[in-house]
C-alpha cells in the first residue's frame, strides 16, 4: 500500500508499526511465535484501510460532509442545516444540478 492521500495518513501507518513492534515485543516474551518486519507492514496496511473508511462514510451528524459524508480538507460550517461541508461539494451539487435545494441554501458560503 504506501501511498499516503497526506501526512495524518503517513503519521497514523508510521505508528501502526510502531505498535506492531511494541506488541511483539510484549507477545515474543510470553511465546516463541514473533513477527517478522513484513508482518508489521501488513499490520499497518490493514489499518489504514480500516482508517481510510472510517474517515470516508461519516455521517454530517458526526462531522461529516453534508454532501460527501468525508471529514477531509477544509470544510465550513452551515448555519441552516448545523452541519459541515465542503465548499466544491456545494459547487459539485450546484453543477449537477442548479435547482439542488440544499446546495441552493448552503450557496451564500461560496462568497
Amino acid at each position: 500500500m504506501n501511498k499516503f492521500k497526506n501526512k495524518t495518513e503517513q503519521d497514523f501507518w508510521v505508528e501502526c508499526v510502531r505498535h506492531a513492534e511494541r506488541l511483539n515485543e510484549i507477545k515474543g516474551s510470553i511465546s516463541e511465535a514473533k513477527w517478522h518486519k513484513n508482518d508489521y507492514v501488513e499490520y499497518a496496511d490493514k489499518m489504514l484501510k480500516e482508517f481510510r473508511e472510517k474517515q470516508t462514510n461519516i455521517s454530517p451528524n458526526d462531522g461529516g460532509c453534508w454532501f460527501c459524508h468525508t471529514k477531509s480538507g477544509n470544510m465550513v460550517f452551515d448555519t441552516e442545516f448545523d452541519t459541515y461541508v465542503h465548499v466544491a461539494c456545494i459547487r459539485k451539487a450546484l453543477k449537477k444540478n442548479s435547482n439542488d435545494p440544499e446546495a441552493k441554501l448552503m450557496k451564500y458560503l461560496l462568497k
